[in-house]
């Protein structure tokens, strides 16, 4: 036995021995639940009052008598962000969770196990289910991920200091912005997201409170951990249903000034690239200044001799 951010923790052997499985009947919740039913298996039904998506992970509150209860989809889970829709009725069976010390909101959450965990309505079927018949708990295609692997993992912010060195995707809600890191929030704690060289616009385009979903290698940021995504396409705004909008495109390197590629371009032999266009239009307005004079030349030449025969008459 042990403790994981003061709760307690069963560590298993190397050889687990399975002694069976069975159902579980879910405590049903009227309110929201209090710590006394920290990790117990509960069901609450109400109307969905808010979601918010924050990238691989979101939030959502539903209304019961006496007030909200909060709903966390954990991105391992493998639910949906779509999977509530506010205003409608839902029914969420899920693990009450206490919040991390670091937490910003102080109510336990329950977290939904996998996608049968959510009924959407009265007439809403489940999700989907694992051929086990208890749902798939979506793992996720980071959950092995090691550093130098490639692979990335998605975590809780709460979280980051037990990966140094992963690469990891995190999500939440903008808490400050400045052109050197984001601070942002997923409700468990507060880590900052370093902005790399090439999205140096990035904070121009923020503000407080936008959803935010970023890749990044796990880093030390003086005492706290931060992630450092590799380029400004590692940062992106999450959207109302869950897709992500990339804030800035990476900033292109600076071009070669035009006059010192024609330079160059002489002292290589050839000709300079505008020069030929130029010349051409030197030649055309000539030849049009010229045609006109031989016009003009012709017209008066045409004249005196009219001038001499009226004379001769």
């Amino acid at each position: 036995m042990g403790t994981y951010y003061g709760s307690p923790q069963l560590a298993i052997g190397e050889r687990p021995t399975a002694l069976g499985s069975g159902p579980a009947a879910p405590h049903g919740l009227t309110a929201a639940p209090g710590p006394e039913l920290a990790w117990r298996l509960v069901r609450v039904t109400g109307r969905v009052a808010s979601v918010r998506r924050l990238g691989t992970t979101w939030r959502a509150e539903i209304a019961v008598a006496g007030g909200e209860v909060p709903i966390y989809g954990a991105a391992r889970s493998g639910i949906p962000s779509t999977a509530l829709v506010e205003g409608r009725v839902a029914s969420v069976i899920g693990v009450v969770r206490p919040p991390y010390p670091t937490a910003t909101d102080r109510r336990p959450a329950i977290a939904p196990r996998f996608p049968a965990d959510v009924s959407l309505g009265a007439a809403a079927q489940p999700a989907g289910r694992g051929p086990d018949g208890q749902g798939s708990h979506g793992a996720g295609p980071g959950h092995a991920a090691v550093p130098g692997s490639g692979a990335v993992l998605d975590v809780e912010l709460a979280e980051l200091g037990e990966h140094p060195g992963v690469l990891v995707r995190v999500g939440g809600i903008a808490a400050s912005v400045s052109p050197e890191r984001v601070v942002i929030d997923d409700g468990t704690a507060a880590a900052a997201i370093l902005v790399p060289p090439d999205a140096t616009g990035m904070a121009g385009d923020l503000r407080v409170g936008d959803p935010l979903n970023a890749t990044g290698t796990v880093t030390r940021d003086g005492e706290a951990w931060a992630v450092a995504p590799r380029s400004a396409l590692d940062i992106a705004r999450v959207g109302r249903l869950g897709e992500l909008a990339p804030l800035v495109q990476p900033t292109p390197l600076p071009t070669e000034r035009a006059d010192v590629a024609a330079e160059r371009l002489r002292s290589d032999g050839g000709w300079p690239l505008g020069v030929l266009p130029t010349a051409l239009a030197l030649i055309g307005t000539a030849l049009t200044v010229a045609l006109r004079r031989k016009a003009a030349l012709a017209f008066a030449h045409r004249l005196v001799l009219l001038g001499k025969a009226r004379l001769r008459r």
